[in-house]
């Protein structure tokens, strides 16, 4: 699993570092057995590996970032179990001493003359290589205008908040109470009216528009006083949608008075309020389901990124569950599990919806909507005799060994391996690239295979969490003697305090594969 790299700036800044840590100011020519590019899990743990086995210097490990993060445990973190310190390393506690330590990034993979050049100017010379980069993410940005008639951004503090950063940061012109007048696309030009002073027209050059009219009811609705508001819209109970006088009259949409936003989303949930209520009132019985002010807006941001808020009366936000894939989990067993929580918690899964960045001082994030983002670094994405079409590490997903060049290897995130990219799959990884390479050194032919192991502890609450293991396809490989897809105290403790020191302990140091030894004595039956 891919380290998050610099994540305090005041632990990077710390300047402690073991005599294996090799500075910029020694730029030089290194020559070693192993050189390992990476300094996460797969490659700390494979370091660890070979450093014991090759002795002092043999191995070389290129990573830039002092700090080593245990990614698993920030679910944790961020439910207020687990502190920001709990995950984290000095990056020269947790590297082998015997392996040197180069604290520079890769620029560039030469395969045919086996060298790596770094960002400093090192030259590294190896006569094996592992790939254990992890991967970036990289987001496509786009500039765009914004016109309103509204005084405001947004009609919600929160979202209004998160939108006035975007413009902030992309330097977008918002122009308030401006009403569209007409278009001239050939041009991609728009004339407006302000909403204050209707002579006074603006011709603006756009590349984006998005336009906010205003809006009024219809004539037939708004001259009738004995059913309208003072300003002409329908005069409902908010909550009801019963009209307030005429009690076989009901309202939806945007023709009411309501203090919603009036959105698709609204409508959906009003009409099962006016639906419930009004068969009430046909059967002499008083409305009681209430509409309780629900509304959501996806809010573009760029050509493909969203803030989509959602929100009750008064800007009440509802609990969310953001995913890049398209369903809640890639197997069915564990899916359908999850869905069942979804559905007892009232949680809203928003599918193909990935992190952009987070604001923490004002808890806020920005998502972008669509597929997974991440790639893999420059060096290696632009490197088109290493890499498959889309820019991972093109290896065989049985021996990790690469596709053409055979004394390369790749494990964790920047493979083309079609596995769940997890810290139990890279445990199981090391074993196979461990001995896979020892056979490639010895000039024998890779005989491990990797069969796409993977596990996920899912949380489902503060004591709880489902336990999914899985193989290529989404085939079940369950460890303990339970159905695993059921919501289980054992697994959440497994997943708070266990996991992370095997993690620390065994699996960095290179003496966990994976729980195949633990399957056979609990559940030989699996």
């Amino acid at each position: 699993m891919n380290v998050i790299r610099n994540l305090s700036s005041i632990l990077s800044s710390s300047g402690i570092y073991r005599s294996f840590s090799v500075s910029a100011a020694n730029n030089a020519n290194y020559s070693c057995k192993l050189l390992v590019v990476g300094g996460g899990s797969g490659g700390c743990t494979m370091a660890a590996k070979f450093a014991r086995r090759l002795g002092k210097d043999n191995v070389i490990v290129l990573e830039p970032s002092p700090d080593h993060y245990y990614q698993p445990l920030f679910t944790l973190v961020g439910a207020g179990v687990k502190r920001v310190s709990d995950t984290h390393r000095h990056a020269h506690s947790v590297l082998p001493v015997n392996a040197k330590w180069v604290q520079d990034k890769a620029e560039q993979i030469d395969p045919d003359k086996n060298k790596v050049m770094t960002a400093e100017g090192h030259v590294i010379n190896y006569e094996y290589i592992i790939i254990a980069v992890g991967l970036c993410n990289d987001f496509c940005k786009s500039r765009i205008h914004y016109n309103t008639c509204l005084p405001v951004i947004f009609g919600v503090k929160k979202y209004a908040d998160a939108l006035l950063k975007v413009v902030e940061r992309k330097d977008i012109k918002v122009n308030y109470r401006s009403v569209l007048l007409r278009l001239f696309p050939d041009k991609k030009e728009a004339v407006f009216v302000s909403g204050e002073d209707r002579s006074q027209e603006t011709t603006m050059k756009y590349d984006m528009l998005h336009v906010t009219p205003p809006m009024k009811t219809p004539d037939f609705l708004s001259t009738n006083q004995s059913i309208v508001d003072k300003v002409g819209f329908l005069d409902v109970d908010k909550y009801t949608l019963q009209h307030t006088k005429y009690k076989n009259m009901y309202g939806i949409g945007d023709c009411t008075n309501t203090p919603n936003s009036k959105t698709a989303a609204a409508i959906a949930k009003q009409s099962y309020v006016v639906e419930h209520n009004l068969l009430s009132t046909m059967q002499k019985d008083n409305p009681s389901q209430k509409y309780n002010g629900y509304g959501a807006c996806p809010l573009l941001t760029s050509y493909n990124t969203c803030i989509l808020a959602e929100f009750l009366y008064d800007g009440v936000s509802r609990i969310h569950y953001n995913t890049c894939l398209p369903v809640i989990f890639g197997v069915k067993k564990y899916a359908d599990a999850l869905l069942k929580v979804v559905e007892r918690k009232d949680i809203k899964v928003n599918y193909r919806t990935v992190l952009l960045r987070l604001f923490p001082d004002k808890k806020e994030a920005v998502f972008v909507s669509g597929e997974d983002r991440s790639q893999t670094p420059d060096f290696l994405s632009t490197n088109q005799s290493i890499v498959d079409k889309v820019g991972f590490l093109d290896v065989d997903k049985y021996t990790l060994q690469h596709t053409k060049y055979k004394n390369m290897y790749g494990i964790g995130d920047c493979t083309n391996t079609p596995n769940s990219k997890t810290a139990a799959a890279i445990a199981k990884q090391s074993y196979v690239v461990e001995h896979n390479l020892l056979s490639t050194m010895q000039k024998d032919n890779p005989s491990q295979k990797y069969n796409g192991y993977g596990a996920c502890p899912l949380l489902t609450s503060y004591n709880t969490c489902i336990l999914a293991e899985f193989l290529y396809d989404g085939v079940v490989h369950e460890t303990m003697p339970f159905d695993q897809a059921q919501e289980s105290k054992i697994a959440f403790y497994m997943k708070k305090d266990l996991f992370p020191f095997m993690y620390w302990h065994l699996m960095l140091k290179g003496y966990y594969h994976g729980p195949e030894w633990i399957r056979k004595i609990i559940n030989p039956l699996a």
